[in-house]
Parts: C-alpha cells; structure tokens; sequence
C-alpha cells in the first residue's frame, strides 16, 4: 500500500519472495521489460519509458523477481531501474548479473544542487527535474 504521505507499506503477512506488482502489465513476449524496487518508481519508468515494469517491492526482492521473469519471458531485455544508493546498486548488479539484465541509475548531475541524500530513484529525479523545470519557465516570465 502507499500511504497518503507516500510512505510505502507491506501487506501485513503477505509473501514477499518472488512476487510483484505490475505498474504497467507484463503481457508482452518482446521489447523492455523494466523491474524498479519499489512501486512509485515503476509507475515513473512505466510512464517514461512506455515499457512494461513491474515493482520488486524491496531491494532484497530484485533477484527472486529478476529469475522469476527471466523464466517466464526467457527472451525479454530486462532492465533493473536501480536506486543511487549502495543497497539498490548491489541488488540491482547482483540480480542483473544472475539473469543477463542490464542496469539503468537515475543520473541526478544536473540536480547536484538540489538532491538530498534521499532522493535516490527515478521518481526522485522526475520530481527534481520537474522542479528544474518550473524554476527555469518562472525565470523566462520575469
């Protein structure tokens, strides 16, 4: 569940190894298929990218994920959307180098000024490039 205040919280007594939750289906056989940690991060890549991306929960769930996927859809490219922090990088490498998926990091160099320590994944850096940008209009009407 994601709360009001955009904390994410598990099922109380759910099963968490291997399962996911589709952001955006995962009906195809072809094309991208994107894994990211947690849910508002897929539904980000879901709608930037325009791939199929599913939501592994937690770092600690991209490996089970990873292989359940890779054995379903053998043929798929898998991309691991990692968070810029040392438990999502490892996880997401590890996971990434047991399927043959590759690795996408949010590049937040343009952000340097105004990214904190937690703003680590790709919904991060949508809502500081979103803020970028809206600064940037402001100042071109002043």
């Amino acid at each position: 569940r994601i709360a009001t205040n955009g904390n994410e919280r598990f099922v109380r007594c759910g099963r968490l190894r291997g399962s996911f939750s589709a952001a955006d289906g995962i009906g195809a056989t072809d094309g991208r298929l994107h894994i990211a940690e947690g849910v508002a991060t897929a539904h980000t890549l879901a709608e930037a990218t325009g791939s199929e991306t599913v939501a592994a929960i937690s770092a600690g769930n991209l490996l089970a994920v990873a292989r359940a996927l890779r054995a379903l859809q053998p043929a798929r490219v898998l991309v691991i959307g990692a968070d810029d922090a040392p438990p999502g990088l490892q996880a997401a490498n590890a996971a990434a180098a047991a399927v043959s998926a590759r690795v996408a990091v949010p590049d937040f160099t343009r952000f340097a000024d105004r990214r904190t320590a937690g703003d680590t994944d790709f919904n991060d850096w949508r809502r500081l490039r979103a803020a970028a940008q809206q600064e940037a209009s402001h100042g071109q009407h002043d």
